[in-house]
């Protein structure tokens, strides 16, 4: 009889539902996993340097790779296949940056490619964990060759002294075109620059002469 009072007098223990900076948990107090996350699909978009007057360069469904001209504005688009609280970019393994969240599992982030490396998504899952996804793209900065001038003296001598009169024709190219030509003249130690042609319409190959 008293075990019987015991058990109508104290009131079953409520059910608790745990939870911790270290992630959301179940009404067991079991840890929720992460899920599996996958990068389904990827977008690259590249604002080229001022300079070059080349056109933004749009990849859809890409492998990921990036091959650039150092400076380029690099805009990355991404879609994951579940759910996710927030994302950051990682550059090189040392540099985080965030990640806006465009919603529909869509992610996106920019950065200026200085640099060659690697960069991977770190994603934070709803209940807080982050996860370093392991693939790592490559970043490929190519260098920006210089310009090349060719020149045709119209009387050529081995040595020209400060009073000669120098005759010549050239020839000038660029990739990315040519503004402005600078005569250097090096004359017994004395480096001196002197414009000697202004170009207003940007030419990628120009040939002129000067005496």
């Amino acid at each position: 009889f008293s075990q019987g009072m015991r058990n109508l007098m104290v009131p079953q223990a409520e059910a608790k539902i745990a939870s911790g900076p270290d992630g959301a948990k179940n009404n067991t107090g079991a840890k929720i996993p992460a899920p599996d996350y996958q990068i389904e699909e990827l977008k690259l978009t590249f604002n080229y340097p001022a300079y070059t007057r080349l056109k933004q360069m749009v990849l859809e469904n890409t492998d990921g790779k990036i091959e650039v001209l150092p400076g380029t504005e690099v805009i990355v688009e991404a879609q994951v296949n579940h759910p996710i609280e927030e994302a950051e970019l990682v550059l090189h393994g040392r540099d985080f940056l965030s990640m806006s969240n465009q919603g529909n599992k869509r992610i996106e982030g920019r950065f200026f490619a200085k640099e060659n490396g690697f960069y991977q998504f770190r994603l934070q899952s709803p209940g807080g964990e982050k996860i370093l996804q392991p693939t790592q793209y490559s970043i490929q900065v190519a260098k920006d060759q210089p310009p090349r001038i060719t020149l045709f003296l119209a009387n050529p001598k081995p040595v020209y002294f400060t009073k000669d009169k120098i005759k010549f024709f050239y020839e000038a190219n660029d990739d990315y075109g040519i503004s402005k030509i600078d005569l250097v003249i090096d004359a017994e130690g004395t480096l001196e620059r002197k414009n000697i042609k202004t170009i207003k319409s940007v030419e990628t190959e120009f040939k002129d002469g000067y005496d």
